[in-house]
């Protein structure tokens, strides 16, 4: 910068040395290269990392860790980028500063003065204009003055050379200060070497709060931005904060306010498990705002220059809030609910700062099985079916929070204290949900087959059970079979006769590491789960049908995740938790539990697949590739939960579809997933009511699957036709609605809205013997609509003899459930 201290005389303005341009000078550009890179490229790892949803609590703290790496990346860029656009040009009348975005300029008869300033290591050069309204113009200098550099500014007043000389005068004029000159000027020395001290100290303790927090430096912490501002406040202008390198004879403690706040949102983010977190929003950002402005009382001009302001209002409001959830838990003397819970699994991230966890059954306000974070000694001591103790404590400010720690020996109900298998089976066989346990109402088992696997088990024949399917399993792991065949044999486990419950559990409790016994009893709690839940719309559904659901899940979990330790190649556990890890997580706000009565014309999610369900789905389809790279099922599974109704999108469909085109699948197989990926296209298409494409879409999508529909999971490919049928109806095709409405019934006899579809397309194209074979399987199913059609039919002898009272009793059915039509018709037919 200019010399400030012996001034050059105008007789040394030579005007042919300018215009003169200066860039930034080699070794200022890379340090600044290097800089940004060490900031860009973490967070541009750190964007990838959390927009993939890893890790993360939820879509809210995706976005605040997400929005944190844009905003450092965006820095980043800027800063590289200005390194290397950055230039100052001096003409003979006026300077040119240009910058990445704008360009400034200033004539020299405009120029008041001119003054340095040194800013965490970096010169500025500061013009003043004589017009107020003038802007500063501020000048990093990156680059090494020359003599004409010099020159330009020779002449110009030099306010540097006035301010120690008016700051010292200030120090010696105020006696409150000392006594003497000489106290001031000791008082204002050492009160600069104190700052220096503290400066110090804040970046040791930097590194201590990182490798080594504990709560006596965490209250450090809190502290050090209060001290800051209180010795600026009451330090009879010794000290400074917000007012860096203005003031040369004051001790700067910026760093002690703005250091604390990082420190402690790093900490809060790592240590507190908080269930209320944005509660301590409000109050720290008003906290933040009003230490800013103490601060703003403390520096002279502080509120006119906005970027700083802001800035220190940023950053003390992050301190407050961190401030906050940290205080909550350090000051909490309340006594915690303690709740005992299993460990199902554990897992964690990678990297240095690897955040571990462990996935647990229900406890306190969790209804679902979910992850707890916890100490990483803690961690390593524990593995699953390990009981730990989840402590929730009410917090010092009301806000709730929890940790995972060990049991004592009294917390530990006498149902988990033992890690027996019987213990275990007995438990399972306590009813959860509505369900009896005991052993009547088995219903009329003669007249089932002797062979049937539910019937063996309703008899007690655990032995037969468990020799059938560890052949079963065997026949699988030597490639007799393969994985479709193994899973259609566990069909008869979908069996929901709630009796059944105790039979899997003595099965169990007979054979404790029978991989088939605990993988049936999963399969048999999935659907006692869904029946809880019944099949209605998520607002038609209680929170009790919820829990009811997430209750048997979480048996099935854990009967799952001990299946994994009995099996190498437990192929059909990994298919069960893909399915039971999307139907915990966005089943409680689906509008169906199965495909079965599922119309995708009639269902809106009210919540998306999370991402921590996806990545746990793709760590279980992964799992199950490793043991079984060819297989189907798990693959098939999968890519049914990527579908847009799910909170995905057909473009990840179609990227898992390229993925498995390489493992070995047949090619029906192949059309098959292709087929997957046609129907959420089509779907897609009919939400935005492009209704010629979404026909044309279902019709590639029933083409692809041809005549392998039984390579489809249960009931969905009858499904498929459904829709493709009601896409055509909607088209008024009703030749190739019924078309698909009949091969539907055929694939599953047992849907009541395909048989009614079918006889709406039936009369359309005056098919009436047909349609009134339709209406009636469906009115017998109880489907309403075909209950009054069905009454019509027998009102007006339509295909059929007349039959004035049957037809009574279907339109009362049909009413009863708020069919207007048929509400009509009833009054008509009584009135007769």
């Amino acid at each position: 910068m200019p010399n400030t201290q012996i001034p050059h005389s105008s007789e040394n303005f030579d005007t042919s040395h300018y215009p003169k341009t200066y860039i930034i000078s080699p070794g200022w550009k890379i340090a600044m290269l290097t800089l940004y890179a060490v900031l860009g490229i973490p967070s541009l790892l750190g964007l990838l990392y959390f927009s993939t949803a890893q890790e993360m609590h939820g879509a809210l703290h995706q976005f605040i860790c997400s929005a944190i790496c844009v905003g450092f990346l965006l820095l980043s860029i800027y800063g590289a980028l200005s390194a290397l656009r950055t230039r100052v040009t001096l003409q003979a009348d006026g300077i040119e500063y240009r910058d990445l975005f704008s360009t400034r300029s200033m004539h020299r008869h405009q120029i008041k003065n001119w003054r340095g300033l040194s800013v965490h290591g970096v010169t500025y050069l500061e013009l003043v204009a004589f017009d107020p309204a003038v802007k500063k113009l501020k000048i990093a200098i990156l680059f090494k003055p020359d003599t004409p550099f010099d020159d330009w500014f020779a002449d110009l007043p030099n306010a540097d050379r006035d301010a120690p000389r008016f700051a010292e005068q200030e120090i010696q004029n105020n006696l409150a200060l000392g006594l003497t000159p000489a106290e001031r000027a000791g008082k204002a020395a050492r009160a600069r070497k104190i700052a220096r001290i503290a400066n110090l100290a804040m970046l040791a303790l930097c590194v201590l709060v990182i490798v080594y927090p504990r709560p006596y430096l965490l209250s450090i912490c809190l502290a050090l931005p209060w001290i800051a501002i209180a010795a600026a406040w009451k330090g009879n202008g010794f000290y400074t904060v917000g007012d860096s390198g203005k003031s040369t004879l004051k001790g700067d403690l910026t760093l002690l306010c703005i250091m604390p706040g990082i420190l402690l949102a790093l900490r809060a983010l790592l240590d507190v498990n908080t269930l209320a977190w944005t509660q301590a929003i409000g109050p720290g950002v008003i906290v933040g705002l009003l230490m800013t402005a103490m601060v703003g009382r403390t520096t002279d001009g502080f509120s006119k220059r906005s970027p700083m302001a802001i800035l220190y209002a940023i950053f003390l409001a992050t301190y407050a809030i961190a401030g906050i959830i940290l205080g909550n838990a350090l000051f909490d003397r309340s006594v915690p609910s303690v709740y005992p819970v299993k460990i199902l699994a554990r897992h964690h991230t990678t990297g240095k700062g690897a955040t571990f966890y462990f996935s647990v059954a229900p406890w306190g306000p969790r209804i679902a099985i979910n992850d707890i974070v916890v100490r990483p000694a803690f961690y390593r001591t524990k593995e699953p079916g390990d009981v730990i103790c989840v402590r929730q404590h009410g917090g010092a400010f009301r806000m709730p929070w929890y940790a995972g720690e060990d049991c004592k020996p009294a917390e530990i109900p006498a149902a988990l204290a033992s890690g027996s298998t019987a213990t275990k089976s007995q438990s399972h066989a306590e009813p959860q949900i509505a369900v009896s346990a005991a052993a009547s109402g088995l219903g009329d088992v003669s007249k089932t087959d002797a062979n049937d696997a539910s019937q063996l088990l309703k008899t007690g024949r655990y032995e037969v059970l468990e020799s059938r399917f560890s052949a079963l399993q065997q026949r699988y792991k030597d490639h007799k079979i393969d994985d479709l065949a193994l899973l259609l044999a566990y069909r008869d486990f979908y069996d929901t006769d709630p009796a059944l419950e105790l039979r899997h559990a003595e099965w169990i409790k007979a054979y404790p590491h029978s991989y088939a016994a605990y993988l049936a009893e999963a399969i048999y709690f999935i659907h006692i789960g869904r029946e809880a839940r019944g099949n209605k719309y998520a607002d038609e559904t209680s929170d009790q049908q919820f829990a009811a659901m997430e209750a048997v899940n979480s048996k099935a979990f854990i009967d799952l995740q001990e299946s994994l330790k009995l099996d190498d190649r437990p192929i059909l556990s990994y298919v069960q938790l893909i399915d039971l890890d999307r139907h915990e997580n966005a089943d409680s706000s689906a509008n169906a539990t199965s495909y079965l009565d599922r119309l995708s014309a009639s269902f809106f999610h009210k919540k998306n697949l999370s991402a921590e369900s996806l990545n746990a789905a793709r760590d279980y389809l992964d799992r199950s590739i490793s043991i079984a790279p060819e297989n189907f099922i798990a693959r098939r599974k999968y890519m049914t939960i990527l579908e847009t109704r799910w909170g995905h999108s057909t473009s990840e469909m179609k990227a898992f579809f390229k993925e498995s085109r390489s493992a070995g699948l047949t090619p029906a197989k192949l059309r098959v997933l292709a087929a997957l990926v046609a129907w959420d296209q089509a779907w897609n298409e009919e939400r935005r009511d492009d209704i010629q494409a979404s026909g044309k879409s279902y019709a590639a999508a029933v083409a692809l699957v041809g005549d392998d529909g039984d390579l489809m999971e249960q009931n969905m490919f009858a499904l498929l036709l459904s829709d493709a049928g009601h896409i055509h109806e909607e088209l008024r095709q009703y030749d190739l609605a019924k078309g698909y409405y009949q091969k539907s019934v055929e694939s599953n006899p047992g849907s009541a809205n395909a048989w009614s579809n079918l006889g709406i397309c039936q009369v359309h194209t005056g098919d009436m013997e047909g349609a009134a074979v339709s209406y009636r399987k469906a009115a017998e199913m109880g489907e309403p609509i075909a209950q009054n059609e069905w009454g019509k039919f027998l009102w007006n002898g339509t295909a059929v003899k007349a039959d004035h009272a049957a037809a009574i009793g279907y339109f009362e059915k049909s009413a009863s459930q708020g069919i207007a039509d048929a509400q009509n018709n009833l009054r008509f037919a009584k009135q007769k």
